[in-house]
């Protein structure tokens, strides 16, 4: 059964930035941030946002990046930031949570460097954009909006210097996505999975495995066991002897799978 449609309030709209808002009744803001193939106008998918909203009790923030610069267009970062400060003012937020697919999820770390974040959930995500550390063609079309300097070298470089509780899912069928788990260096707030059978795809994959809405709200609501058991679920979609419900690891290598 389709949910129904929600309709977000649009609070900023430029060539640069998108935000809209969700209202909740809880003192948490969950702030999305948009993928490169999702519509510009920073459309999310209804199913998606009543699994992050939970029947009204999440105020929502949906960030989008309209140009797809991976948030190097100059003042970005710094627009984004001074908006999602003062929309977690105005719920009187007490914690912030960050979520995001591919370049979300990438954004979804980013921010945990510009202001305190709960914890932050990356699916699929870009690690780095910086050529002398990987070669990444998938958003090619997107180079020439690129700022004069990426937003950050890295996001590893990030995570150990924070407080975040972060969680990164990757799949196992993109070898650009291999490249760039790869990256990722073991820190005691991380929490990586590279078990997903899938391409970039890992939140389709997720949600044909009744993964992903356990896993958004154990990140949400900061249950660490409920995680770790769904991280474990993930891995035993290859334990010996289990069927296979999703065949072969997709080769797909296209970044058109932006489920959020």
């Amino acid at each position: 059964m389709t949910p129904p449609v929600i309709e977000m309030e649009t609070i900023l709209r430029d060539d640069q930035l998108c935000l809209r808002r969700l209202p909740g009744r809880q003192k948490r803001l969950v702030v999305i941030f948009g993928g490169a193939k999702l519509p510009r106008n920073g459309a999310l998918r209804s199913e998606f946002l009543h699994t992050v909203s939970h029947n009204g009790t999440n105020p929502i923030l949906n960030v989008q990046d309209m140009k797809c610069t991976w948030y190097s267009a100059p003042g970005l970062v710094t627009r984004i930031t001074a908006a999602i400060k003062a929309e977690a003012d105005r719920v009187g937020a007490k914690e912030i949570i960050t979520l995001g697919n591919s370049m979300g999820g990438f954004g979804a770390i980013l921010f945990t460097r510009e202001m305190p974040v709960a914890r932050a959930l990356a699916l699929s995500p870009q690690v780095s954009m910086h050529s002398d550390l990987i070669t990444e063609t998938r958003f090619d079309e997107y180079q020439p909006d690129f700022g004069p300097e990426q937003a950050v070298r890295s996001v590893n470089d990030i995570i150990p210097l924070t407080k975040t509780e972060v969680t990164v899912i990757f799949g196992r069928g993109s070898k650009y996505d291999n490249a760039q788990a790869a990256l990722l260096n073991p820190a005691p707030n991380l929490r990586l999975s590279h078990d997903a059978r899938s391409g970039h795809d890992t939140a389709k994959w997720l949600k044909k495995q009744n993964l992903l809405v356990p896993l958004v709200r154990s990140v949400i609501y900061g249950h660490p066991r409920k995680l770790d058991g769904v991280l474990a679920k993930i891995k035993q979609q290859d334990a010996p002897g289990r069927q296979k419900t999703t065949g072969a690891i997709p080769a797909h290598e296209g970044a058109n799978h932006d489920a959020v």
